[in-house]
């Protein structure tokens, strides 16, 4: 979505910031792929070639934990026909055949594939809830999670939301937002508070977030189902807030683990704790009981509430 408000070269010069800014492998994989173009500025016909190799390195970046990984079609091709997707190039490529090729491409991709889908799609939604794996983010360290919270904030700034109720109301703009942190079952109760803090001290500061009356949008922590309980542990004699569930994994037996505490603001990378964020992945429970009832889940009457709460009113 943020190529809709970008040029070829502007779009390519944040991209391959982007790029360098990465560490280890990732760098290493982006600068083998970057040396390729580069030897193929001559060549209108190489674009293909080229783009499958940027192809690639997105898909390493990926596998690394990032996520601010662009254009998206390279790595979920889209099931209609459309066009195909650029890459990024070097301005001191400018005026050369590749780079010509590459900037037309630019220009069919974004004007042929993606504002349709912005003017099909998203310009109808009225209520929006943005998922966030939150714990996963933490998980995958400082890097990613940096990656991550900024590719969420280029990725909203691409939306219309209401600021002047009566106004706003006619231009279609979206009434309601609800930023949610997923799977919070992965966390011990204690750490919902910081949870909801952490996600709004990452999101809420984007320029994307003032665009919004402040009682449209909230931050929540939620799990579709809940697939642990809370639990004690003593550890390194003290009590520990626990969690007892199934993990995920094959022949996943029931545990009694102690999750990482979840920080109330985003630690900076140098205070990033050793050793990490750990967070174990757990199955979901057996549900053959909830046939007449509700499925065991948290928040999810507060996401509702929010979102629609007040058509039913």
């Amino acid at each position: 979505l943020e190529l809709l408000d970008l040029d070829y070269a502007a779009w390519s010069a944040a991209a391959l910031g982007r790029l360098q800014e990465h560490r280890g492998a990732a760098r290493e994989e982006a600068g083998v792929w970057l040396g390729q173009a580069l030897d193929a500025a001559d060549d209108a016909g190489a674009c293909a070639r080229v783009v499958d190799g940027y192809a690639a390195t997105l898909s390493h970046l990926r596998a690394a934990g990032l996520s601010f990984l662009q254009p998206g079609a390279l790595l979920a091709p889209p099931a209609a026909p459309a066009p195909p997707p650029p890459a990024p190039l070097p301005s001191p490529l400018a005026g050369g055949p590749l780079y010509r090729a590459m900037a037309a491409r630019f220009v069919a991709y974004r004007d042929g594939f993606v504002l349709p889908f912005r003017r099909d799609h998203l310009a109808r939604i009225g209520r929006q809830i943005v998922l966030v794996d939150l714990t996963g983010m933490l998980a995958d360290g400082p890097e990613a999670f940096a990656d991550a919270r900024a590719a969420l904030a280029a990725s909203l700034r691409a939306f219309r939301y209401r600021r002047i109720p009566g106004l706003d109301a006619l231009r279609g703009r979206i009434a309601r937002v609800l930023v949610a942190a997923t799977k919070i079952d992965h966390v011990a109760t204690s750490q919902y508070l910081n949870a909801r803090a952490l996600l709004a001290d990452a999101l809420a500061g984007g320029a994307w977030a003032g665009s919004i009356a402040r009682e449209r949008l909230r931050f929540e922590v939620l799990a579709a189902i809940r697939s642990t309980e809370d639990g004690w542990m003593r550890r390194d004699g003290a009590q520990r807030a626990a969690l007892r569930g199934v993990l995920r994994a094959p022949g996943g037996t029931l545990q009694l683990l102690v999750p990482s505490d979840v920080p109330p603001r985003a630690p900076a990378a140098s205070d990033w704790p050793d050793g990490g964020f750990i967070y174990a992945d757990f199955a979901p429970p057996d549900l053959s009981g909830h046939r007449e009832r509700p499925f065991p889940g948290i928040n999810l009457d507060k996401a509702l509430d929010h979102l629609v709460g007040d058509r039913l009113r």
